[in-house]
């Protein structure tokens, strides 16, 4: 069938190697750089749109996996990046499909359309490669795990200008809009309200992580957690909606200001900044507030009329004398009693407030490690950077798996994480890189380690 298919394509003019179809049939070359491999049974092709591009830039990538038909293969992964030049976003379980026919043979190919980052400057080889478990021989012949790889890729990195750099700048890489809404613009005074920041566009939204209110005058305010909503199949296009609690502490017009976003547009080649309106809120006092007020009130008024006497005149009788109508001990009066009940429970709420906590010992402790590594991200502080990184990981981990940090090897972290395991490696051998590099690591993107610090130490806080 495979023989007279390829005869008709070249009786037609048609050869394989060039995209066509006869009778719904389809006869496709290789893709450009791919070849063959495993005896000709499979071949695993890496294809990117640019080959020059800025650190943390999201990249569209197409990967595509073809077998050869009527041989045994199973998948056993999926496809990985060599090396820890770059990052690539999590790939689908289920990839797209469709048949070939390739140097007369057809093959079922996959492809995943998904997008990736550098994390330093420099020249890099980009590479894949993709577990399969496939037969090659007879139905005696055992299958056999193999890994085969993609024709490498010559990828220049830049690093982002540091000339207009705003203090703002927090990582993020692409072209995008923001704007804010508040849940309620008039509350009660202590009752919560939800800011919400809506960053909306295309590029890297794993590096989007612009700076909410730490502190913020007549407000009490949270950590703020964000959720992305992707608008395609990549990943590249969505919206990210950052949301922080606030509470108002002191009643009136309150203002909640305009908050500040900056970004790298690696299409304009240039830093843009953009900032959202300030919003007005009316708080208006609760009735806990009024009430010591209008109690005042009530005790000034009753003063001024017992203080009021009419010359000349006398009461006719003499005020009355309280009296105890009762014999019973002030002990065992409901007052005294309740009295009692209200210091015991207090006395215990106290005892519990001041008992060591160590979950909350440990958040505090996890909120101190990311504000000093968050300083060390701005300031390019390399080596400092990583070995807080990794100290603070490894007792993060040895506290939630219930081990010590020493175990805590390689294989732990990928059985584990998975494929986060694999970034956290990373990451260790980039200390031990600026270590061995005399400390310096100028250019390494240190915002982008920072967002997958954030994301390990935030899945125990949930």
């Amino acid at each position: 069938m495979s023989v007279t298919v390829l005869s008709l394509a070249l009786l037609l003019g048609a050869r394989p190697g060039m995209a066509g179809s006869w009778g719904g049939l389809p006869y496709d070359g290789l893709p450009d750089g791919a070849y063959l491999q495993a005896g000709g049974t499979a071949y695993f092709w890496l294809g990117i749109p640019a080959r020059t591009v800025y650190i943390g830039e999201a990249v569209p990538v197409e990967i595509e996996v073809g077998i050869r038909q009527g041989l045994p293969a199973t998948l056993k992964g999926l496809p990985l990046l060599k090396g820890g030049d770059f990052t690539l976003n999590k790939l689908d379980k289920r990839a797209d499909t469709r048949k070939t026919y390739i140097q007369g043979r057809f093959f079922d190919v996959l492809s995943w359309h998904t997008a990736l980052a550098a994390v330093k400057p420099g020249e890099f080889s980009l590479s894949a490669g993709m577990p399969l478990s496939v037969k090659t021989g007879t139905s005696r012949t055992a299958a056999r795990d193999i890994v085969i790889e993609s024709a490498p890729l010559r990828v220049h990195v830049l690093a982002l200008p540091v000339d207009g750099r705003p203090r703002a700048f927090s990582g993020a890489v692409g072209d995008f809009q923001i704007s804010s809404d508040i849940s309620a613009v008039s509350v009660k005074q202590g009752e919560p309200l939800t800011l919400r920041l809506h960053v909306r566009g295309t590029g890297n939204f794993a590096r989007v992580a612009p700076t909410m209110f730490d502190h913020l005058e007549h407000w009490k305010t949270y950590p703020a957690k964000s959720v992305f909503t992707p608008r395609d199949a990549v990943g590249n296009r969505g919206e990210e909606v950052i949301e922080q609690s606030l509470i108002a502490t002191e009643p009136g017009e309150q203002w909640i200001p305009g908050i500040d976003f900056s970004y790298f547009n690696p299409g304009k080649r240039r830093y843009e900044h953009t900032q959202t309106r300030p919003i007005r809120v009316s708080v208006v006092a609760s009735l806990r507030a009024r009430a010591p007020i209008r109690a005042a009130s009530q005790v000034a008024v009753a003063a001024a009329s017992a203080a009021t006497v009419l010359p000349g005149l006398r009461p006719d009788h003499r005020r009355p004398v309280a009296t105890h109508g009762e014999l019973r001990p002030l002990y065992f009066h409901g007052p005294f009693l309740a009295l009692c009940t209200a210091l015991t429970l207090l006395l215990s709420a106290a005892w519990i407030g001041a008992r060591p906590n160590p979950a909350r010992t440990s958040s505090k402790a996890t909120a101190r490690a990311l504000a000093r590594l968050k300083l060390a991200a701005q300031a390019g502080d390399s080596l400092p950077f990583f070995e807080l990184a990794r100290k603070t990981l490894l007792q993060t981990f040895a506290a939630r798996w219930q081990m010590s940090a020493e175990e805590i090897t390689g294989a732990e972290l990928r059985a584990r994480l998975g494929l986060a395991g694999e970034n956290i490696e990373r990451l260790f051998a980039a200390e031990d890189e600026t270590r061995y590099a005399g400390g310096a690591s100028p250019g390494t993107d240190l915002q982008y380690w920072l967002s997958i610090i954030r994301g390990q130490l935030a899945v125990g806080s949930r």
